[in-house]
C-alpha cells in the first residue's frame, strides 16, 4: 500500500521566511520526501487544499509547478501499483528522469521562483534599489504571461516578450534593453546549473539606443551657487542644494551621497569608500568648493554627512530650484555625476583620472563623457560662422 500527499516543510523554514512544499510518499511504513522546488510563506498555504493562496503574487505560476510535479508522481505510482512492482526505487527511476517519453513531460522549472531564490541569493552583494528593480521586472513579466519556466525561455520567448514590451507597454528600445540585462544574470546561472544548455541571449539581443546626458556647465554651476545665500532661511532648499552641489563637485551617485559617514571624510582632504554600485574603492580629493559645502567635522564617524531626502524628492526640490536659477534643463540628483565628468574634462583633467575619480570599471564609459566635451567645442566653435 501506499499513499502520496503533499505537505509545508515546517521545519525547513528559509532564510527569506518561506518553507519548501514537498511530495510526500509512504509505501508500507516507510517515509521519503521529494522537492517540487517552490517555497512559500505559511500563512499563503491552504493546508486543506495543498494550493498556495491567491494571497501570494505568485500563486498562479507555483500552483501550476506544484501540480506538475504531483500529476507526475501520482501517474507514476498509479502505474507501479498496476503492474504490481511498487517500490521507492522504482518511483525514483521514473520520477527523478528527466528525459522526455511518450507519456510522461520533464519536470519544469518555475521562471518566478527561480529567479527569486537567484535574488535572494545575491541581494547581499547588491544595493536595494537593484534588488528593487530585480523584482519589479519579475512582476513585469508576469503581467505579459502567468507561468514561465526557465526551459521555454527560448528565442521566441524573448521575441514575443519584445513585441509585448514595445506595442502593449509602449516601451522605448533602452527600458526593452534594461529589462533583459535583469533576465540575462538569471539564465546564466541556469546554465550553471545544467537546468539549461546554453542562454538563448547568445543569438538575442537589443540594441541600446545613445541617450542625452544631461549635466550642468560651469556658468550653470555659478548660478546655483549665487543661489545658497537666497535660501539661507529655507532650510529644505538650502540642505536639498548643499548636497547637490557637493555631489557635483565630486561625482557621488545619489545612494553614495545618502549613506556618505563622516569617518568616510579622511582629514576633510578626501573622500574614502567602497561604491554601492560597483563595490569599487575610490579616493576622491576634496575641492575648496566641496569643502565650503561640508559641515563640520563630527567625532563620530558612522554619523551621515548630509540630511539626505528621497530621491524623488530631492528630484522635485531640483526642479523648483533649477526654475529659479533660469537653467532650463531637467535637474536630477544624476545630472550631478554628469556635470563633475563633463567639467573636469573640460578643465582639461586626463581622462583615466576622471575615470579613477568616477570608480568606472571601463574606461569605455567615461569615454562619453568626453565625447560630450567634444561634441560642446564643436557647438561653440560654430559661433563663428554667424560673424
Amino acid at each position: 500500500m501506499y499513499d502520496i500527499s503533499l505537505i509545508l516543510r515546517r521545519n525547513a523554514q528559509k532564510k527569506n521566511g518561506e518553507y519548501p512544499v514537498y511530495i510526500r510518499l509512504k509505501i508500507d511504513f516507510i517515509v521519503k520526501i521529494y522537492a517540487t522546488k517552490i517555497a512559500v510563506v505559511e500563512e499563503n498555504w491552504d493546508d486543506t487544499r495543498f494550493i498556495v493562496k491567491k494571497s501570494d503574487t505568485l500563486y498562479f505560476t507555483k500552483n501550476e509547478t506544484i501540480h506538475q510535479r504531483f500529476s507526475k508522481a501520482e501517474k507514476i505510482m498509479l502505474k507501479l501499483n498496476i503492474d504490481g512492482i511498487v517500490s521507492f526505487d522504482n518511483f525514483e527511476s521514473q520520477f527523478i528522469e528527466t528525459k522526455k517519453n511518450d507519456n510522461d513531460t520533464p519536470f519544469k522549472t518555475c521562471y518566478y521562483q527561480y529567479a527569486r531564490d537567484f535574488i535572494e541569493l545575491n541581494k547581499s552583494k547588491w544595493v536595494s534599489e537593484h534588488t528593487r528593480h530585480y523584482y519589479a521586472e519579475l512582476t513585469k513579466l508576469e503581467k505579459f504571461q502567468e507561468a514561465v519556466f526557465v526551459e521555454d525561455m527560448n528565442v521566441s520567448f524573448l521575441a514575443r516578450y519584445e513585441k509585448y514590451m514595445r506595442e502593449t507597454l509602449k516601451n522605448k528600445s533602452n527600458t526593452v534593453h534594461k529589462s533583459f540585462k535583469f533576465m540575462k544574470p538569471i539564465l546564466s546561472f541556469a546554465t550553471k546549473e545544467k537546468i539549461i544548455q546554453e542562454t538563448p541571449f547568445g543569438s538575442y539581443s537589443v540594441a541600446k539606443e545613445p541617450t542625452n546626458r544631461d549635466y550642468l556647465t560651469i556658468d550653470e554651476l555659478h548660478k546655483l551657487e549665487n543661489l545658497l545665500p537666497v535660501y539661507k532661511e529655507n532650510k529644505k532648499l538650502s540642505n536639498v542644494l548643499t548636497y547637490f552641489l557637493f555631489a557635483c563637485y565630486t561625482g557621488l551617485r545619489y545612494y553614495d551621497l545618502a549613506e556618505l559617514r563622516h569617518g568616510n571624510i579622511i582629514n576633510q582632504e578626501y573622500i574614502e569608500l567602497i561604491m554601492h554600485k560597483t563595490r569599487e574603492r575610490v579616493i576622491i580629493p576634496l575641492s575648496g568648493k566641496a569643502k565650503l559645502m561640508l559641515p563640520e567635522a563630527s567625532n563620530f564617524p558612522d554619523l551621515k554627512v548630509f540630511k539626505v531626502v528621497s530621491n524623488q524628492k530631492t528630484n522635485d526640490y531640483l526642479k523648483n530650484i533649477a526654475i529659479a536659477a533660469g537653467i532650463n534643463k531637467t535637474v536630477t540628483c544624476h545630472v550631478a555625476r554628469h556635470t563633475f565628468a563633463t567639467v573636469c574634462l573640460t578643465l582639461d583633467i586626463p581622462l583615466p583620472v576622471v575615470s579613477k575619480l568616477l570608480g568606472h570599471t571601463d574606461i569605455k564609459t567615461t569615454q562619453i563623457y568626453a565625447k560630450i566635451v567634444d561634441k560642446k567645442k564643436f557647438d561653440e566653435m560654430s559661433k563663428w560662422n554667424s560673424l
